[in-house]
Order: structure tokens, then C-alpha cells, then sequence
């Protein structure tokens, strides 16, 4: 990061001093001086507008809760966790609590540990929160995959590569960024003989919201390595982190989010997780880091250590309350308490997904592919529906699996089995074009929301889709169930609703 103008015949002690004397002053300007700008005022106002939906009222709620204790606590960090359902739309109030948290000129960093989950939820954010072209930038690892997401929304990209040192290969949306002129040799390239700034590098820092796999950003938190990956490590001193399914990363991985976590608390950063199945041990192991990064932050600025600590959800009120150093620590009591709450809440609503237990006459794998099998034909038989209002019924439906090679073989028993129905198998070690194909398909034939209008049941997008009509036209069944066979890979960030499903469960979040 230091760079001095070139002089023959340094002496040692004259290039140390300069060398020290430009680390320290960089060092203080990192601190003090990033003046990066913040998401504008009229798209905070769009994120913070309060929802009519009778659904969503539970976002009003906690963004009010969360106003009222950041007024009476001004500059104080917070660490937030929304543990709404899935479907709640937890995404839109990540963002509106990171907004409401710091209303003026918020920089966020969205970390998410899918590559296409990033590509998604960019496009998403981008067209749903009336972005302007130069608020948002998205980071991802695999040009492959972001080319074929490019093309697929009639875009074409130019993705570059930072020769200084590895990090993600990364595509920026947005339009030229301005950075503080201190920071322009880390930005630097050389073209055509002449040294200009790069500004796809640019936009990623400089964007006041940050879309990104989230090892871009364990980067900035890995130990004595800071200094390696400085870029990464100004985008988290200067944005506030929300980090997507926290839960669903291996104990391995979790000790480096942990590590940015604790990071992120240290430059008096927010910092919102996010997950529906999010169990106290993660919650209170996140919790530890943060107020470890607190601690640090007390002892760097000779200041008390206090944070805001939320928990919000979709069904209950949510609880907000300040911690202070000289006081003992009241978070596992009570989240736990919070969840006990919301069991016996959830106890008494009705149920709309009924679960059974499939029978298992034998501990092989050929009684399990049978037992798969019976299901697919009973759950078939209940809650297939008329396709078009003809004779023939369909059904969409998913059998999760826990590793790839028992899904392929599973696929290929039922393709025996049943020859009338469709059957997709969708994993992680997929041809990466065929399983984007196939992420494209199920986007587009899944996503059943209805709206009282021109998508009364839900079914409208499938009813029209030449594939599907092409398929149904071409069979001579009068029952077709489509069935996706899928590893954990669907688990996540997908919003695709199945008319049933068999799960192979690995733990409780693969059910939920």
C-alpha cells in the first residue's frame, strides 16, 4: 500500500523513514478520511417507506422499534438478528434496518456464500429498491457463471482482473466513482503506456452498496493477511455488513466469518444476520465476536463499551436493548427466551404444511429408493391439480437428497419407476451450463405468487409455458408429476414453491 516516488541510491535510514512516515499518514487517513459516499437520500427514503401489506406490517414494527433506540443511543453499534420465516421478506428488511440504523449516507455489504445466490439477489436489489446505475456493485468468483447470467438479462458485461494480488475476478454495475485522491495509487493500472484509474476496482469501494460472495470479504479479516488485501479491507471499515443465511456455513468457515464479524465491530460497524432457522449456539457464538470487536474498539478509543443488541421476527415483538461493559451480558437468556416464545406462538396458528414419516421396511438403499418412490406416488395423487382445466393433472415436487451421488441414482431408479414422469436432477457438480439452464427453469416456473389479478392461482406462468405444454400435449398419461431431485444446493436463497416434498433431511434447516 505505500508507494514512494522512485530515487537512486536510497539510504536504508531515509527510505524507512519515508516508508514509516507515508504508512502512518495512510493509516490515520484510513481511519479518518474515506469520505465515501452513502446510499442518496431519496433511495433511503424508497428502502424506509413503510409497507401497507398486511403481510409485512411485522417490518414497521421493528424498524420503529429499532429508530427509537438508535435516536436514544446515537453513533452506537448495533448487531441485529432477523430471524423472520422464510418468505417474510427478510432481504427488503435487512436493508431497511441497516438504513434505519444509520439513515445518513448508509454504505452497506451485503455478504451472501452462493455465487448465484450473489448474481440473484444484485439483480434483485437492483431493479426493487430503485437503485440509481452508480449505487450498487456485485462481486463474484466465476466469470463463466456471470456471463451466462449477463445474457440471460440481454446485458453484456466486461469483467477485469486485479494483477496485484488474487481476489475475486468480479463484474461492477454501476456508473465512474470518485474515491478520495489518497486512495488512487491502490487503484492504478497501467494501459496503453499511460497509468489510469480502474475504474471497475473503483466502483466495488466506492459503491455505497456491495453485493459479494462472502470470501471477497473474509479477506479483510484474515489474520496479519490485512495488508493483502487492502481493498477489501476499507469496504468493511467503511460499510456496514449484512450477512445472509449465516448459518449455513461449516464450523471452518464460520470461525472466518466469525473473524469479520468481530472486525466489523471494531470500525463501530452494524452489523444484521439474517437466517430463519438461525439456533443459539450461532447466534450467541456471533454475539461473542461482536462484542470481542467492542472490546477492541473501547480500548482503541479509550471509550465505554456499549452496543445495541436486536432480535426481530415475523411473528413476535421484537427485542431491543442496550449492553453496556459494566454490566453482565443478558443475550443468552434471552434469546433463547425469544425462541421459546416463538414455539408456543407458532404451536397455536394452524398448519399449513402437514409432514409425515415415510415408511423404511429395511435399512438399504433399495428399500429407500422404494420408500422415495411410494411417496412420489401418494403425495402425487393428493395434491396434483388440473393443468388448463383438461383431464390430465400435474404436480410439481422435490426430493431432497443429502449427497450427489445417491440424487443421480435416484433420479435414474425413478426414471424407471415412472416413466410418465419429468425429472430434473439439480446438484452442485452439474455441467455449470446445464445447471444455470436449470436454475433459470425453476426460477421461472416456481415462483408462484398470486395477486388477486392477472396471477389468480399461482399457476398462471406454468399453464403458458410452451415447454411444459409441449410435454403434457406430448404425453399419454393423465397424471404427470415434475420432479426436481436436488442436493442442499436448492436450500438456499431460492424462492420456489413445490406443490410437495420429500426430504431426505441432513438437519432441521434442510426441512425448513
Amino acid at each position: 500500500m505505500v508507494l514512494l516516488l522512485s530515487t537512486i541510491d536510497q539510504p536504508l535510514e531515509w527510505h524507512l523513514h519515508q516508508v514509516g512516515d507515508r504508512a502512518s499518514r495512510i493509516a490515520v487517513q484510513m481511519m479518518t478520511d474515506l469520505s465515501l459516499s452513502g446510499l442518496s437520500e431519496q433511495t433511503v427514503e424508497y428502502i424506509c417507506q413503510p409497507t401497507t401489506h398486511p403481510r409485512f406490517q411485522w417490518q414497521n414494527i421493528a424498524a420503529n422499534a429499532l429508530q427509537k433506540n438508535i435516536q436514544k443511543h446515537p453513533e452506537t453499534p448495533a448487531l441485529v438478528f432477523n430471524i423472520a420465516g422464510t418468505g417474510s421478506g427478510k432481504t427488503r428488511m435487512n436493508l431497511r434496518a441497516a438504513c434505519t440504523l444509520r439513515p445518513d449516507d448508509p454504505r452497506l455489504a451485503i455478504a451472501l456464500n452462493l455465487r448465484s445466490l450473489t448474481l440473484q439477489t444484485g439483480h434483485a436489489l437492483k431493479t426493487s429498491m430503485n437503485l440509481s446505475e452508480d449505487e450498487i456493485a456485485v462481486i463474484i468468483g466465476d466469470t463463466v457463471t456471470q456471463t451466462l447470467f449477463d445474457q440471460s438479462k440481454e446485458k453484456i458485461e466486461f469483467v477485469d482482473e486485479d494483477e496485484n494480488h488474487p481476489e475475486p475476478i468480479f463484474d461492477a454495475w454501476g456508473e465512474d466513482c470518485d474515491l478520495p485522491e489518497w486512495l488512487h495509487p491502490l487503484f492504478t493500472v497501467e494501459k496503453n503506456g499511460h497509468k489510469v484509474l480502474d475504474q471497475k476496482e473503483t466502483t466495488i469501494l466506492a459503491s455505497p452498496l456491495l453485493v459479494s460472495t462472502i470470501d471477497y470479504l473474509i479477506a479483510a479479516g484474515e489474520p496479519h493477511r490485512q495488508g493483502h488485501h487492502v481493498k477489501a479491507l476499507l469496504r468493511v471499515m467503511s460499510s456496514d455488513l449484512i450477512l445472509d443465511e449465516v448459518d449455513g456455513y461449516e464450523p471452518k468457515a464460520l470461525i472466518a466469518v466469525l473473524r469479520l464479524v468481530q472486525l466489523a465491530a471494531m470500525y463501530g460497524r452494524n452489523v444484521i444476520c439474517s437466517s430463519a432457522t438461525l439456533s443459539l449456539t450461532v447466534a450467541k457464538t456471533i454475539h461473542r465476536a461482536f462484542e470481542s470487536g467492542m472490546q477492541m474498539r473501547a480500548a482503541l478509543y479509550g471509550t465505554e463499551k456499549k452496543s445495541i443488541i436486536a432480535i426481530i421476527d415475523n411473528e413476535l415483538k421484537p427485542q431491543v436493548w442496550l449492553e453496556r461493559s459494566n454490566q453482565k451480558s443478558e443475550f443468552n437468556t434471552n434469546y433463547q427466551k425469544h425462541l421459546d416464545n416463538l414455539q408456543v406462538h407458532l404451536l397455536s396458528k394452524p398448519t399449513h404444511r402437514l409432514a409425515q414419516l415415510l415408511s423404511l421396511p429395511e435399512t438399504t438403499v433399495l428399500s429407500w429408493k422404494q420408500s422415495v418412490l411410494e411417496g412420489v406416488k401418494q403425495l402425487h395423487q393428493e395434491y396434483a391439480w388440473n393443468f388448463k382445466k383438461t383431464e390430465k393433472k400435474i404436480s410439481l415436487g422435490l426430493i431432497r437428497v443429502a449427497n450427489i451421488k445417491h440424487a443421480i441414482r435416484l433420479a435414474q431408479f425413478l426414471s424407471d419407476h415412472l416413466p410418465e414422469a419429468k425429472i430434473a436432477c439439480y446438484h452442485a457438480n452439474d455441467w455449470l451450463i446445464s445447471r444455470f439452464y436449470k436454475e433459470q427453469r425453476l426460477d421461472q416456473l416456481l415462483t408462484r405468487h398470486k395477486d388477486g389479478k392477472k396471477r389468480k392461482t399461482g399457476n398462471e406462468q406454468i399453464e403458458q409455458d410452451d415447454e411444459i405444454i409441449d410435454l403434457i400435449q406430448k404425453s399419454n398419461s393423465l397424471n404427470i408429476p415434475f420432479i426436481v431431485i436436488a442436493t442442499p444446493v436448492e436450500e438456499v436463497g431460492r424462492d420456489h414453491d413445490f406443490d410437495w416434498a420429500i426430504i431426505d433431511a441432513s438437519s432441521v434447516q434442510s426441512i425448513v
